[in-house]
């Protein structure tokens, strides 16, 4: 009896620790496509760095990788932008405006369309 309640009290904390971890590891942004979130992860963390082409490289990747994915757009955007590619930066802002509208999240919606004016 000790022990079934020993393997219950067990598997509640491995249980509820697996639920926690999966909480903190939820994505800030809408995408279907996990390895897509990575390499938007990646290239934000090249454009904070001021590696434009790594960054622009990662962006890419992401956006073909998921198409719908707002703020990767509105990154990649960003990301020619610094490298003095304006026409495809304004595409970009563009396509990253109208992915943003479909949004269900109004945070972030405002978080994708607050990028944009950087």
């Amino acid at each position: 009896m000790m022990r079934i309640a020993v393997t219950l009290a067990v598997a509640s904390v491995l249980i509820g620790a697996g639920l926690v971890k999966s909480q903190l590891k939820q994505r800030e942004f809408t995408t279907a496509s996990g390895e897509a979130y990575e390499l938007y992860r990646a290239g934000e963390e090249h454009l904070g760095a001021f590696q434009w082409n790594e960054a622009v490289t990662k962006l890419e990747e992401a956006t073909a990788l998921d198409p719908a994915f707002a703020m990767a757009t509105s990154a990649l955007a960003f990301g020619y932008a610094r490298q003095g590619h304006a026409e495809k930066s304004d595409s970009l802002v563009a396509r990253a405006d109208s992915l943003a509208a479909l949004l269900a999240d109004d945070q972030e919606r405002m978080l994708v369309e607050l990028r944009q004016t950087a």
